[in-house]
């Protein structure tokens, strides 16, 4: 392996502190658990029918694929719901 490639299931829970560079990305990156950058967690966007009704955050982006919709997550009096914009 070159020093620039990190092989298959080499980073898991784990946080990586030092900078990571990708100059070319072949095939599909599957990230699990919660992304942030800079100390800032990275919303996370659902592309599908129907709404989550579970692991959501505020912030995240629901993308409504049947009717072309897109709602971000809020707080509605203290309820977590989908907001559409």
């Amino acid at each position: 392996m070159a020093s620039n490639e990190i092989a298959d299931g080499t980073i898991s829970n784990t946080d990586v502190s030092s900078d990571i560079v990708c100059k070319d990305i072949n095939g599909d990156v599957d990230i699990s658990g919660n992304l942030k950058i800079g100390g800032n967690s990275v919303p996370k966007v659902f592309n599908q029918t129907t709404a989550p009704t579970s692991g959501f955050v505020i912030g995240d982006i629901w993308y409504d694929t049947d009717d072309d919709i897109v709602s971000i997550a809020g707080s509605v009096s203290g309820s977590l719901q989908w907001i559409g914009v």
